[in-house]
């Protein structure tokens, strides 16, 4: 039987986000390779006046969702294969992140249609304040019981499968790594722009991102190349701190895709610095990529070994990111460092972090 595939998601376009836009350029992808796919997403008044989405595609359902309504959907359009798109809180939002819905439609599913757990996020982490002494162990259990129940269960990284792993070890053969791909892609039609003497951050707001290394390395920079401009994505000014002068630095706020990815191909390289280092669940660091641009990153406990971090991104020698700054600017003082890397990046990309090379990493994990 030829394979059709809905995927369920908490958000989807017009939504913004990670979860939203991974969803869309999936089904997408999906949908171009020939493959029937529908998406179930969260009902919204506006959606069909902002999304390019059709009702053909896309059902929009109430959350939390109903088991029942999913299964009657499912069925009408002769669906094989459910993918669930997770992250805890989206699902349940009344709740944080805590409810039976995705159990009950997974426990009703399963014996007609083959269902499969693609983690984005599995839990609030356990700590010791109030919200990871309370959301952190029932999010764990939650999660445990989808991955049980779901025929196959998808990690974005090594590093989160090896962790799942061990308490799944019943399981271990059902769990599968697919890199996540960007969500910030070129234009086909679009040739590559000029480069300026320019470096992007795409700054993030998530814990891990280590802003003050990357200040440092921007204000190593520029005090080496004062011809060198820079630009903050992402970010508001009052959120990254630096002492490069206000001529150097620009801050353009909220921007379109196109308008990211301009930026991207104008730009030499860009600096990304992790707690957890570089990996395939980095959507900033995937759009230096997906534009052939270089980027400065570090080694980190989520940097899995199956892919070559060093070949595809510029690396201090240590991997650790208190050696960026000095590694930057020597590393921009021989520009064939840069042209050689941007070289390896288009070959690697195709094969790792590709929409193409993400759904087939899918596709044959699920079959």
């Amino acid at each position: 039987m030829r394979k059709s595939i809905a995927l369920v998601s908490p958000h989807y376009p017009p939504t913004k986000g990670g979860v939203s836009d991974y969803t869309h350029k999936l089904a997408t992808t999906f949908r171009h390779q020939g493959i029937k796919t529908i998406v179930i997403t969260e009902k919204k008044n506006q959606f069909h006046e902002q999304s390019d989405q059709t009702d053909k595609h896309v059902f929009q359902l109430s959350l939390p969702f109903s088991a029942y309504k999913v299964q009657d959907l499912l069925e009408k359009e002769k669906i094989t294969d459910v993918i669930i798109q997770y992250t805890p809180r989206p699902f349940h939002p009344t709740t944080n992140g805590v409810g039976l819905s995705l159990i009950n439609i997974i426990i009703r599913l399963r014996k007609k249609f083959r269902v499969h757990l693609y983690t984005h996020e599995s839990n609030f982490p356990v700590n010791l304040t109030l919200p990871g002494l309370i959301l952190g162990p029932l999010h764990s259990l939650q999660y445990y019981l989808l991955a049980i129940l779901s025929h196959k269960v998808m990690f974005s990284t090594t590093y989160f499968k090896n962790r799942w792993a061990k308490k799944l070890f019943f399981k271990k053969h059902d769990l599968k790594v697919v890199p996540i791909g960007s969500n910030i892609l070129p234009p086909q039609d679009n040739p590559t722009s000029s480069k300026k003497k320019q470096i992007v951050f795409f700054a993030s707001n998530h814990p891990t991102c280590l802003k003050e290394t990357v200040a440092k390395s921007i204000e190593l920079i520029h005090e080496n190349f004062p011809e060198y401009n820079f630009v903050v994505l992402g970010v508001k000014d009052t959120d990254f701190q630096t002492k490069v002068p206000k001529s150097s630095i620009c801050y353009p706020g909220h921007l379109s895709e196109e308008e990211i990815s301009d930026i991207y191909n104008e730009s030499i390289a860009s600096i990304c610095a992790f707690l957890d280092g570089c990996s395939s669940r980095r959507g900033t660091l995937l759009a230096s990529l997906a534009h052939n641009v270089p980027v400065f990153t570090n080694i980190g406990f989520s940097s899995q070994g199956d892919i070559p971090w060093r070949d595809i991104c510029l690396i201090p020698e240590s991997g650790e990111a208190n050696d960026l700054p000095e590694f930057v600017v020597n590393t921009l003082k021989s520009t064939n460092i840069l042209e050689e890397n941007r070289k390896t990046i288009s070959k690697y990309f195709r094969q790792y972090f590709s929409w193409s090379a993400v759904s087939k990493s899918l596709l044959t994990h699920i079959d």
